[in-house]
């Protein structure tokens, strides 16, 4: 709500320049005034600069945060697989399993906004260790999340991440819930099947990409197709993704692994998912209507109000991480 309240205001609040945006649509220099046409110093650029430190990522506390969250996550699953999901203790484990790896694979947020290099190898670490396995490489997040936060694009047909939930009827809520159970196969079929698919039949490419690529919430997001340094990128994850479902489909031929691995897999990953769809449904709905309310609150009443426009303007920034943000909030 927030962030969209700031945004609908600054066309009155700020004075902005062409330059600098930081994706954003809004000038990092941009200075943000008072009625009276002080310098409020709560510009982007001001207040990045004011909050550096705490901006600056942690990297021991991204290896430990992930890593502890796999290696519990993990050893649950192998805890479920060897008892059986259908025992009671097997159920616990494969709920502990859920939880965990719900926290590992949420760091995929954090591949969004982390800056090249910031934290070095974490990325290949966070494929390894959770994407890969669960089949969610990190191009189905990172790139259309910054679309996400883009003032021109939030709460629009391109915003990959807004749907007005909070008025849908309580029916449709749960009927919203019926599509996960098919999605652990879809997943595998994206990447054992239509991926590989889609480099040799070019007609089939904008499809897979556009439709069959993305972490989404609003069905009528269309991905476009990567370009430049990103078509390498979706090539190794690509790659590697199939490879994860060719091993297992040959290890479980083989019969080096039994059926239940594959249950249990399906089981955690529609866990996943149904965790995500509940966080996801407690989100409140934002309309035209409580922007025009809140940015005039805030551009009235500017010094009471500065830590509001404080917490919007650093959540807007890109390059941010969560963890750097809660820092700074």
């Amino acid at each position: 709500m927030a962030g969209t309240a700031a945004v609908a205001g600054e066309e009155h609040s700020v004075e902005s320049s062409p330059s600098n945006d930081n994706g954003t649509g809004v000038s990092m220099d941009a200075t943000r005034r008072d009625p009276e046409g002080r310098d409020t110093g709560l510009s982007p650029g001001a207040l990045y600069r004011r909050f550096a430190a705490e901006c600056r990522p942690k990297p021991w506390l991204y290896w430990i945060d992930t890593l502890g969250c796999a290696a519990l996550g993990w050893s649950a699953f192998a805890v479920a697989v060897s008892l059986g999901p259908a025992s009671s203790l097997g159920a616990v484990a494969a709920v502990v399993a859920v939880f965990a790896l719900y926290r590992a694979a949420l760091f995929v947020h954090e591949l969004a906004h982390l800056r090249a290099g910031a934290v070095p190898g974490y990325e290949v670490a966070w494929h390894l260790a959770v994407g890969l396995p669960l089949l969610v490489p990190g191009l189905m997040y990172v790139g259309s999340h910054n679309e996400h936060h883009k003032r021109s694009v939030f709460g629009t047909v391109a915003d990959p991440e807004y749907e007005p939930m909070a008025l849908w009827s309580i029916p449709r809520i749960l009927l919203s819930g019926l599509p996960l159970f098919v999605v652990p196969l879809l997943l595998v079929l994206r990447w054992g099947v239509l991926g590989p698919l889609s480099y040799l039949i070019s007609p089939l490419r904008p499809l897979v990409v556009g439709r069959l690529s993305t972490l989404i919430i609003n069905v009528r997001y269309y991905r476009p197709l990567p370009q430049g340094e990103e078509v390498r990128r979706w090539a190794l994850q690509e790659a590697g993704t199939a490879f994860v479902v060719w091993a297992v489909a040959a290890a479980l031929w083989a019969g080096r692994i039994g059926a239940e691995v594959v249950q249990v897999w399906y089981a955690v990953t529609l866990g996943l998912l149904a965790v995500n769809l509940h966080l996801t449904e407690q989100g409140p709905a934002v309309d035209d209507l409580f922007s025009v309310i809140e940015c005039e609150r805030v551009q009235r009443e500017p010094q009471t109000d500065g830590l509001l426009i404080l917490r919007v303007d650093v959540a807007r920034f890109t390059d941010v991480d969560s963890k750097s943000l809660a820092r700074v909030r």
